[in-house]
């Protein structure tokens, strides 16, 4: 939510809209949120949150327009602290998918505000939340421009095969999908994707992992892909 509150008001800025914000009283737990995750500091409300807080449990909203090695590290480093079973493959691939999907952003979306970045560990529940959320061009726009019609199937086979790009970069490999699908399967997690008409779903079921692939009754003016990962629970932290 934080990030597409974000977008909706990096994007409302662009155009020149004026915005009122009210921030809230109460709970503490929703203050606390805004104020970590940066939501506070956009609106004019406080300082920037400590990016370099050794036990920050929150990765804060980072907008960008261009991917850099570097730029996946907070969200990994917060999985590294909860998780005595990241491998330095899991590791890697995590950091991959990560940029693949941001640089997917950057490549085909023409997203007026580029791309937005938060993450965030939930301790009741044992698990980070992630996102990463554009205001352009949707997937089914972006596939028709390449001639495929049938979102569906593709946006399916992109989730649990990969392998669908345009090669636009030397280093796109049309893998970001997949490779994310693949980590969040691993870590007992969930993944959700909206992309104009179409919401696709990743979760664990009596059946397995599975992908559903349906239309949505609300249209999503761009892409959002929000994740979980399930960590480990007695994690000393």
């Amino acid at each position: 939510m934080a990030s597409l509150l974000a977008a909706c008001l990096f994007h409302s800025r662009r155009r020149g809209d004026r915005i009122e914000y009210r921030p809230p009283t109460e709970p503490a737990q929703l203050l606390a949120f805004l104020k970590f995750s940066g939501l506070a500091h956009l609106m004019g409300h406080g300082p920037a949150p400590d990016t370099d807080h050794p036990q920050s449990e929150t990765v804060p909203i980072t907008a960008f327009r261009e991917v850099t090695i570097q730029q996946a590290d907070p969200v990994v480093r917060l999985v590294q602290r909860h998780s005595e079973t990241l491998s330095d493959d899991a590791e890697e691939r995590l950091r991959g998918a990560i940029r693949e999907v941001m640089q997917n952003v950057l490549d085909h979306a023409n997203s007026p505000i580029g791309g937005v970045l938060a993450a965030r560990y939930i301790r009741s529940r044992s698990e980070i939340r992630a996102a990463i959320v554009d205001l352009g061009d949707t997937i089914p726009t972006v596939l028709a421009r390449g001639g495929i019609t049938d979102t569906s199937e593709s946006l399916t086979n992109s989730l649990d095969h990969g392998g669908i790009t345009t090669r636009s970069t030397p280093h796109n490999s049309g893998l970001g999908l997949y490779w994310l699908r693949q980590h969040v399967e691993a870590a007992r997690g969930s993944l959700l994707l909206f992309t104009g008409g179409i919401v696709a779903t990743c979760s664990h079921s009596g059946a397995g992992f599975r992908t559903h692939v349906d239309a949505s009754d609300v249209y999503f003016p761009g892409t959002g892909v929000f994740f979980t990962l399930k960590m480990d629970p007695a994690r000393v932290r």
